[in-house]
């Protein structure tokens, strides 16, 4: 490294790795924790229970946190091109598009509207329900474990760039 990170650059890392640390996370405790646990209970429990914490989950910090993470990526890029003139902007501009496509499009295409489907369902202990359960469940993991890999490739991604802006500042 020639010299030190500006205190700019240094903070807009940290709050990077922040929020790309801590949604790639939240997806990864959702596959291993939650939605195991969910599966294990009724359909007339997993069902009302998955649209509370779904519910909750709507904050304006949560929503936050999930919306500016690529755009902090590709603020670190932004600024590594115009301070370090490397192409070590290319990692942090590749950490913002794949946690678009991955997590972003992938949650508003089609996690939320299985949420929205399973929200309309009418809780009571049947058949149909389980199945209801067990069909949501199995689409919902499959794409919460995209949006797992794709958060956890995106700072993977966001390292890389720190690792050459360090390298070569």
């Amino acid at each position: 490294m020639i010299g030190p990170l500006p205190i700019s650059h240094a903070a807009l890392l940290g709050i990077t790795f922040l929020l790309g640390g801590s949604l790639f996370l939240f997806f990864f405790f959702w596959s291993i924790s939650k939605m195991p646990s969910l599966n294990k209970a009724p359909a007339d429990v997993a069902i009302p229970s998955m649209n509370a914490i779904n519910k909750a989950l709507k904050t304006p910090l949560f929503s936050s946190a999930f919306f500016l993470t690529p755009l902090a990526y590709l603020a670190c890029g932004l600024l590594t091109q115009y301070i370090a003139q490397h192409g070590g902007a290319l990692f942090f501009y590749l950490s913002g598009i794949i946690y678009v496509i991955g997590v972003v499009i992938v949650t508003g295409t089609i996690n939320e509207p299985l949420n929205f489907q399973l929200a309309q369902v009418k809780t009571a202990a049947s058949n149909d329900n389980q199945q209801t359960w067990q069909t949501y469940s199995t689409k919902w993991q499959f794409w919460n474990n995209l949006r797992t890999l794709s958060s956890g490739i995106a700072l993977l991604l966001f390292f890389i760039g720190v690792f050459f802006l360090l390298k070569y500042d």
